[in-house]
Order: structure tokens, then sequence, then C-alpha cells
């Protein structure tokens, strides 16, 4: 008879029966949910507290996942994909979700009131890209779409680039406070790093992809 883990007892909840697909699939879906709820945040900064623990608990839920997959790969000699493949993964989206999360936290330390066109922009282009991360992830299975998805990601990347480009570029032009100017290029790099870290979620989805050919 399976016995649980002690040290995870809070990984109780999640069916031990799950495969690397469903766990891998729910992990993407959760970063996805965490960036939706940062889109509705830089949409009304009135609920900021209610946003971050919102995203707060989607990362610890995130966490969970995260050891789950771990936990099951400890516990599997022969799995859908290489072992540091799915570890790759796993990690590329814990990281992203941490970065979401890096985001969100930092409006509320550095008590941002007003957001801007950019910050607005750069948090639709990252759901966006977790949207495609989490739609390529429910294709693991299959295989198929994954690399159009890969490539949509990448095109958003090189889109947030630019737009943060040019919000840093404005606040060095138009900021006069050298406090608020430190403030928004923070968030702007956090920002930058978030979309890095969804693309670094699609590089390893291109990997598994390329190592398992579909099949007939």
């Amino acid at each position: 008879m399976a016995t649980h883990s002690p040290e995870a007892p809070h990984l109780l909840q999640i069916p031990r029966q799950e495969n690397f697909h469903y766990l891998l699939a729910a992990q993407a879906r959760n970063v996805l949910r965490a960036a939706r709820a940062l889109v509705t945040l830089l949409g009304d900064l009135r609920d900021i507290d209610k946003r971050v623990a919102e995203i707060r608990a989607l990362e610890h839920k995130g966490d969970e996942l995260t050891h789950a997959i771990k936990l099951k790969l400890s516990q599997t000699a022969i799995a859908p994909y290489d072992h540091k493949d799915i570890h790759a993964l796993s990690s590329a989206l814990d990281d992203t979700l941490d970065s979401v999360s890096a985001v969100a936290t930092r409006f509320r330390t550095y008590k941002i009131n007003e957001t801007t066109a950019g910050a607005r922009q750069l948090s639709r282009a990252i759901f966006h890209a977790t949207d495609g991360v989490a739609r390529a992830a429910s294709r693991l299975h299959a295989g198929d779409e994954i690399l159009r998805y890969c490539h949509q990601i990448r095109l958003l990347d090189k889109l947030a680039d630019g737009i943060g480009n040019r919000c840093v570029a404005a606040l060095f032009q138009d900021c006069r406070d050298a406090i608020d100017l430190i403030k928004w290029k923070d968030i702007y790099e956090v920002m930058e790093a978030t979309m890095d870290r969804c693309k670094g979620v699609s590089d390893v989805l291109e990997v598994i992809v390329l190592k398992k050919p579909l099949a007939a």
C-alpha cells in the first residue's frame, strides 16, 4: 500500500494517480490564473491587497504542484519524456509564477496608486504568453500545435521587449522624481523578466516536442 510522504502533508489533496501530463497542464493553468489576476490588478489598483493575496495563494498552489511532480519523478522509472526535461519544464513554470508574483508584490511594496499604459500593455503580453503556455502544456499528450504556440510566445517576448524599452526611455525623459524613476524602472524590468520566463518555458516545450516525434 502506498504511503504519503510525511514531509509533504499538503500534497494529500493531489491524487497520487495523476500522470505527468495532468500535473504539468495543471501547473501551467495555475500560472495563467496568476497572470489573469495581474491584469485585473493593473486595471484597478484599489483592490491591490486582494489581488496580491490571490496571486500569492496561486503561488503556494504552484509550489505544491512542483513538489508533486518532483515526488512523482523520484518514484517513476519510465516517464513519457526525459526526467530532466520534465524537471526543467516544471521548474520553468514555477519560475514564471514566482516572477508574476514578484511583479504584483512590487506594486504593493512600492505603494503604487496609479499605473501606466505601458505596464498594462506588459501585463496583457504576460497574460497572452501564459495562455499560450497553458494551451501548449495541455497538448503535451498529443504533441500537436505546441510549436505554433511556442512561436507565438517568442513573438510576444519580442513585443514586450519593445514596450519595456519605450517605457524605460520615457521614464528617463519625463519622470522628475528620482524615487519614482527607480520604482518604475524596477517594475518594468521585472515584467520583462517575466516574459523571458515565459519564453524559457516555450524553449523547454520545444525541446520535448523535438525529442519525441509525433505519432503517425
